[in-house]
């Protein structure tokens, strides 16, 4: 959830910095851009020297302490940056930690090649289902809540 989550919220995080609409949608799109850039470094890393473990690791701490900052800071630049560490760890550690990835890679089932596919298969669709959910899970109603 936190990797979809952080697709959805980061343009009103962004616009809480005091920019215009369009300004937002153009701020938003260089953390994404680092963020897929240093995934691929990561996997590139992990498959080489079969350090997958480490990497998501190091991913991990790294998006750890962008939401740190992003909490404790009150600064423009320093809350930016911290959208630049968040969203490149979580982005790189979901891609290297895919549950089903390391149910098959930890417990060295011995199975088909097919039904290894099949299981990595399902659990993407799960995980699609979760971002169709947040999706429409904040839809705006056609009325107002009021104590």
């Amino acid at each position: 959830m936190t990797l979809y989550s952080l697709a959805y919220f980061t343009p009103p995080i962004v616009q809480t910095f005091g920019y215009t609409p369009v300004q937002t949608q153009l701020l938003t799109t260089p953390p994404f851009v680092c963020a897929f850039l240093l995934t691929l470094i990561t996997a590139w890393f992990s498959d080489r020297y079969a350090q997958r473990g480490l990497c998501a690791i190091a991913m991990s701490v790294l998006a750890l302490i962008g939401y740190i900052m992003l909490y404790k800071s009150l600064l423009t630049s320093v809350r930016y940056v911290a959208l630049f560490l968040a969203i490149s760890g979580v982005y790189s550690v979901s891609c290297l930690s895919n549950f089903a990835l390391l149910v098959l890679e930890l417990t060295r089932f011995d199975m088909s090649r097919l039904l290894r596919h099949c299981v990595l298969g399902v659990c993407l669709a799960f995980s699609f289902l979760a971002f169709s959910f947040l999706a429409f899970s904040f839809l705006a109603f056609p009325f107002s809540y009021r104590l």
